[in-house]
């Protein structure tokens, strides 16, 4: 059986709204208050430390878009490195983002591209429609910035496997933040 090219077309990220939904009862989504709670010991486990962190950041460097700019950590795990700058008023929950973005595996396997498709994404940020390292990365991102978010599993597809993105998978994003709009004004 031949998959709808069409719903092929949109993206894991939009495939996986159903499917968490599905896997979390159908709980309505819970607006982002700004306020973030320490990783467990687990997930800092699962994150890794030391040699295998560097390993994943200087992968990340190597896929897509290059850049020697510093790495930025989170209070949650995420990662970022800020590729290009922006121009304009940041990016906050309860936008609608329109964003370009190539991910992959940490070994370079490519699993995602609103590039390739030629259509950007849109999403609401902090509406939990999206993978929260995206909810998380994306906010504070100013109109053209480009970042590259390195994802640990906890803020990713966590321990499910996702079409061609394996359980408790480390996941890198080139994401340009293309435009914001702001939701409910004119």
């Amino acid at each position: 059986m031949q998959m709808n090219r069409l719903s092929f077309g949109r993206g894991l990220l939009i495939a996986a709204v159903p499917l968490t939904l599905l896997a979390f009862g159908c709980q309505e989504p819970q607006r982002a208050t700004g306020r973030r709670t320490g990783p467990s010991a687990t997930a800092r486990q699962r994150r890794g430390a030391g040699t295998e962190v560097n390993g994943i950041v200087d992968a990340a460097r190597k896929l897509g878009t290059e850049t020697a700019n510093p790495v930025v950590t989170t209070d949650s795990g995420l990662k970022y490195i800020q590729v290009k700058q922006g121009k304009g008023e940041a990016a906050k929950a309860g936008d609608m983002a329109v964003v370009h973005y190539t991910g992959w595996l940490v070994d370079g396997k490519k699993f995602d591209s609103s590039v390739d498709r030629g259509t950007p994404f849109s999403f609401l940020i902090g509406e939990g429609r999206v993978i929260e390292g995206w909810d998380e990365g994306v906010a504070g991102m100013k109109p053209g910035e480009v970042r590259k978010l390195i994802v640990p599993p906890d803020l990713g597809y966590g321990d499910r496997h996702m079409g061609p993105i394996p359980p408790n998978s480390t996941l890198i994003f080139d994401v340009e933040l293309r435009e914001v709009q702001k939701v409910g004004q004119p």
